[in-house]
């Protein structure tokens, strides 16, 4: 995710802590590639592990309730 987005916007979890949004969708996005596209570290951190496309796999995988 990109850096400029931190401090812009904060979700309350169950406990009342704060988080930045973008830490807990970069969050998601890294659980949904490992878990459930199997990936490795190592293939999470090449250059051509592509986010927005992620987010739209796994956008689309829950509205066809796969996930």
């Amino acid at each position: 995710m990109n850096y400029d987005c931190i401090g812009k916007s904060y979700l309350k979890d169950e406990s009342g802590d704060s988080w930045h949004t973008c830490y807990y969708l970069s969050r998601v996005l890294v659980e949904y590639l490992l878990d459930r596209k199997g990936l490795t570290f190592e293939q999470l951190a090449q250059p051509a592990t592509d986010e927005a496309k992620t987010l739209k796999d796994l956008l689309r995988e829950y509205d066809a309730g796969e996930l």
